[in-house]
């Protein structure tokens, strides 16, 4: 999926994790919270302090008929509910 030890090298303190749009196409919300937990858990277990900024996908235009675009409420409410998550997770 992603490259993790090039977004890990330069020791980021904050990691933006938008993508989503083409997942439309082939996963549930279920399945994209699952590859986006997945990513920020490998980079956090290379930069052990790393923030992330998670972004909704956006909506693609009517062209793209390959997406089916009702996923992306679902998506939404599966990054707030990651969200949720981290916060409850993380000491402050």
């Amino acid at each position: 999926m992603w490259d993790v030890p090039r977004i890990a090298a330069p020791a980021p303190d904050l990691v933006i994790v938008a993508f989503g749009m083409n997942d439309a196409s082939y996963a549930d919300a279920g399945e994209f919270a699952g590859n986006i937990s997945s990513v920020m858990r490998r980079v956090r277990d290379a930069v052990a302090d790393v923030e992330f900024l998670l972004v909704s996908p956006m909506l693609p235009t009517p062209e793209c008929s390959w997406v089916i675009p009702e996923r992306f409420a679902d998506y939404r409410a599966a990054l707030d509910a990651l969200d949720a998550e981290l916060a409850r997770a993380t000491p402050v």
